[in-house]
């Protein structure tokens, strides 16, 4: 498990607790090992008092005296990076990377560059058609390049083609202020980058990225992820049902699942972390009551989350009701 809290851009709590000897496999449950809690500018090391308290501590006052808007454990990561410090950062090493490279976010605000890789544009047209979203195919249109220059920031164009040279990709696109690039490799090694451009059922015309629904927008990124059919991911999305018809917002939630489902021959699924307002969800038929938390804001303004599983309920409870006369609080109250 990982933390940290901000006031005003710097970090004041930061820590990593370890749920297993190991993170290169996900596990449910483990004995909790801390690799390190920072809080109030003391460190704690593996829950001992221990000479490296003090390596740590050296480490802490230049992170201070950085002033820079990250966390230690990015500062630490940095720096055993540039200083090679290897094994002795492994485990620091290995937290940063999964949140890196496991954590993906769909957001709901203005644009910021997302792209997803190894994309399967088939699969994504088959289930925005299921979903009725109107659109028939996605195709693919030659663009000029020098739109392209002017449309993305050159070191992130200048990172998606390094990507390609180091990693064994296929595919990615990209999202930018006004169009959905798709760049792709040839056998010669160069770079392809076309336009993702969609048609709609009886319409001879075609439609761009930024003529679509917030909804149909949503459906893509969310269908991108998963046709690149990564795993041990976790998905992060803000207002999971924004846009969507509740009834397609429970059918995703059905399908997610339904294609993510753990078993002990293949442990490393996705999973998804979302918030909602659609009640239609509170259902013991779609979720378990440990996979059902609510937040609940005090007279403070402070917000407090907990568990369905922390109430009684039996396997006939109607738990959206329950939740509308109050029983799970966390819900609006009216002066």
């Amino acid at each position: 498990m990982y933390g940290f809290g901000l006031k005003k851009g710097k970090t004041l709590l930061d820590g990593i607790v370890l749920t297993s000897e190991s993170l290169s496999k996900s596990t449910l449950y483990g004995e909790e090992t801390q690799i390190y809690n920072l809080e109030n500018n003391s460190i704690e090391f593996n829950n001992k008092k221990i000479v490296i308290n003090e390596n740590l501590k050296v480490y802490l006052d230049n992170f201070n005296a950085s002033n820079k808007q990250e966390t230690f454990l990015s500062y630490l990561n940095d720096y055993s990076r540039k200083n090679n410090l290897g094994e002795s950062a492994k485990d620091i090493n290995i937290v940063f990377n999964y949140i890196l490279k496991n954590i993906v976010l769909i957001t709901n605000n203005d644009f910021n560059y997302q792209y997803i890789e190894n994309i399967n544009l088939d699969e994504i047209s088959n289930k925005l058609k299921k979903y009725d979203t109107g659109i028939d195919s996605i195709k693919l249109l030659l663009i000029n390049n020098d739109d392209i220059i002017r449309d993305i920031p050159s070191e992130l164009l200048a990172a998606i083609k390094t990507n390609f040279l180091n990693e064994d990709l296929k595919n990615t696109i990209l999202e930018s202020k006004e169009t959905l690039y798709y760049f792709s490799k040839n056998e010669d090694n160069s770079i392809e980058i076309k336009e993702l451009i969609f048609r709609h059922n009886n319409i001879d015309s075609n439609f761009t990225f930024n003529e679509e629904s917030e909804g149909t927008l949503r459906l893509l990124f969310l269908f991108s992820f998963l046709s690149s059919k990564k795993q041990d991911v976790t998905l992060l999305i803000d207002e999971f049902d924004k846009g969507l018809h509740p009834l397609v917002s429970i059918e995703v939630l059905k399908d997610f699942i339904r294609e993510n489902e753990y078993t002990t021959s293949d442990p490393n699924t996705n999973q998804l972390l979302c918030s909602s307002h659609l009640t239609m969800l509170l259902s013991r038929d779609l979720l378990r009551n440990d996979e059902i938390y609510f937040i609940d804001k005090d007279n403070h303004g402070g917000s407090s989350i907990y568990s369905l599983s922390e109430y009684k309920t039996r396997s006939d409870t109607n738990i959206e009701k329950d939740y509308y006369d109050g029983r799970y609080s966390a819900i609006p109250k009216f002066k």
